[in-house]
């Protein structure tokens, strides 16, 4: 939901960037990324979830509509604070990214 927006960006930003490092990138590349981005945001995707999910909570679960409020004062949308660092899954999932560059590296040594 929410904390997903930095990947969002991230992923959008990485079609362009691909296509600088093939000497290929124009500024009309950048529209691609940012309507995607925009689209998502705002009309489908993670604004529709997220209200979704706030209209079952506060229908179905005043407890848990009230820990998604405060969860959400507590988190940042976009970026997240120095502490989740010390979330493993963080470290998992960093790691799991470490790796597969580790291997695409090897394979393109070996081939």
């Amino acid at each position: 939901m929410i904390s997903s927006y930095l990947g969002d960006v991230l992923v959008h930003l990485s079609f362009p960037l691909l296509l600088f490092g093939s000497d290929m990138l124009a500024p009309i590349e950048l529209l691609g990324p940012l309507a995607n981005y925009a689209f998502l945001r705002y009309f489908g995707g993670d604004k529709e979830n997220e209200t979704n999910q706030e209209e079952r909570y506060k229908r179905a679960d005043p407890q848990k509509e009230q820990e998604l409020m405060e969860w959400r004062e507590e988190k940042n949308s976009f970026w997240p604070q120095m502490r989740e660092f010390r979330n493993k899954w963080t470290w998992v999932v960093i790691g799991c990214g470490a790796l597969g560059v580790v291997i695409e590296e090897g394979v393109r040594t070996f081939h």
